[in-house]
């Protein structure tokens, strides 16, 4: 299996034609009944070059095709092909993470139909979804922090989550003083100067108001006041985000997320605070009251993307590429339902469709016909 490219000579402008090639079976009862059985998730390709023109003197281009030719030894060795038409890739998703798997196939969606690649081009993006947060929806964990003078308890389970599930907490005021009432979770493991999104989805309970913030590694504050009877946003709790969004997420829960950038020099970290308005963040406590939070995120980027439920936090994978299989190993598994994408481009793997053999028919199909056959290879 040959790592070749297939030759791209400034002589000959080429433009392709593509056959996909299915293997499958039939059986016809003698009353017609027919049934059919399909052997591949996804085809083969026939696929023809045809040279539009030919420049004089090419003869020594065409020379150097059919050594490429001959080098592969005719149909007997595979090698790669840059299809003018269909050579790239962006944010197509390539896998869902399972906790326990770490490599993965690349791949590519043409149609609605998804093939694997055969080898990668260049340097690709690899983006394995992640999210920063511990224990994103058992809010009580030692890892959230409760403001030091214990204005606030939660209590786990208290009511039915956006999934449906019964593991949704309620941030609850502890006692009768007056105070700000928050959680708190250091983010490990995030790069300098990104944008990073922080979610969270809050429903009201006795309080209508809540607050999101997100703190960078200088220090900087931005967030917002979180109306929840209306899910409308009202002022802000430092600076502005530089983007925010609010979702219904039906039965009273909100989806709300803010963006900032990570800055440099500490750690960041974001906040969850009651509220008893717009801009009210210390006020008496009513003992037991308070609202709903569940599925916290941080993620990288200004997207707030699909929650990803954890339980530790850990920082993202580095990957090692297989340039020549389309394949990519993380240093860990992905977490399960961990959205796996990639930007970038690829080669197809192929090789000639006429052999050795039938040499003389290949050379009428070239300097004849103009065309070249080539049909693409399976590795997996």
């Amino acid at each position: 299996m040959s790592n070749e490219v297939f030759p791209t000579l400034p002589g000959l402008a080429w433009g392709a034609t593509r056959e996909p090639i299915w293997k499958n079976k039939a059986a016809e009862s003698a009353s017609g009944l027919e049934q059919r059985a399909g052997y591949e998730s996804y085809p083969r390709w026939l696929i023809k070059l045809s040279y539009e023109f030919l420049r004089a003197g090419a003869e020594a281009e065409l020379q150097t095709l059919l050594g490429f030719f001959n080098a592969r030894g005719g149909d007997l060795d595979s090698f790669l092909w840059a299809d003018p038409l269909d050579h790239t890739a962006t944010a197509q998703q390539f896998g869902t993470g399972d906790g326990a798997t770490t490599t993965y196939r690349l791949g590519r969606t043409l149609g609605g139909a998804y093939e694997p690649i055969s080898a990668v081009s260049g340097v690709p993006v690899i983006e394995e979804q992640h999210n920063y947060l511990a224990s994103s929806q058992t809010l009580g964990d030692a890892v959230w922090t409760q403001i030091t003078d214990a204005y606030i308890n939660v209590t786990a389970n208290a009511t039915t989550a956006p999934d449906g599930s019964a593991t949704a907490d309620k941030l609850i005021e502890a006692d009768t003083s007056t105070g700000s009432r928050y959680l708190k979770q250091t983010l490990t493991g995030m790069p300098d100067n990104v944008a990073a999104t922080f979610s969270v989805y809050l429903k009201a309970a006795e309080r209508g108001w809540a607050a999101v913030s997100f703190i960078d590694k200088a220090g900087g504050t931005v967030g917002k006041y979180v109306n929840l009877a209306t899910g409308v946003f009202g002022g802000n709790t430092g600076g502005t985000p530089s983007a925010m969004s609010i979702t219904d997420a039906g039965n009273g829960w909100w989806r709300v997320s803010i963006t900032s950038n990570t800055g440099t020099g500490g750690t960041p970290f974001i906040r969850i605070w009651i509220c008893n308005g717009d801009g009210v963040y210390s006020f008496p406590g009513v003992v037991n009251n308070g609202l709903y939070a569940w599925g916290a995120q941080v993620v990288e980027g200004t997207d707030p993307q699909d929650y990803l439920p954890t339980t530790t936090a850990a920082p993202k994978h580095t990957v090692t590429l297989d340039t020549t299989a389309g394949k990519v190993t993380f240093s860990g598994p992905p977490a399960a339902g961990a959205i796996l994408s990639w930007s970038g481009e690829y080669l197809r793997r192929v090789r000639f469709e006429r052999g050795s053999q039938e040499f003389r028919e290949f050379l009428q199909d070239l300097w004849e016909a103009k065309t070249v056959s080539l049909l693409t290879v399976k590795t997996t």
